[in-house]
């Protein structure tokens, strides 16, 4: 979930196998308020798990644009 008037994620949620190795990173952006940009434009520790993460932003409004 995006708080679209900031910008930053305000939840996540996670169901897949080893979704434990990589939910952190959603629960860092969203203490710290990074913004889904930084987010779109950031690696994770293993790629696919970033694939994942993009796939999520694609659906957001605008997500096309964005990436």
């Amino acid at each position: 979930m995006v708080d679209q008037a900031r910008g930053v994620l305000v939840g996540a949620w996670a169901v897949a196998p080893l979704a434990g190795e990589w939910i952190h990173q959603a629960v860092l952006a969203i203490r710290a308020e990074i913004p889904v940009s930084v987010l779109e434009d950031t690696v994770a520790q293993f790629p696919t798990f970033t694939e994942g993460y993009l796939s999520a932003f694609r659906k957001l409004p605008g997500g096309d644009l964005a990436l």
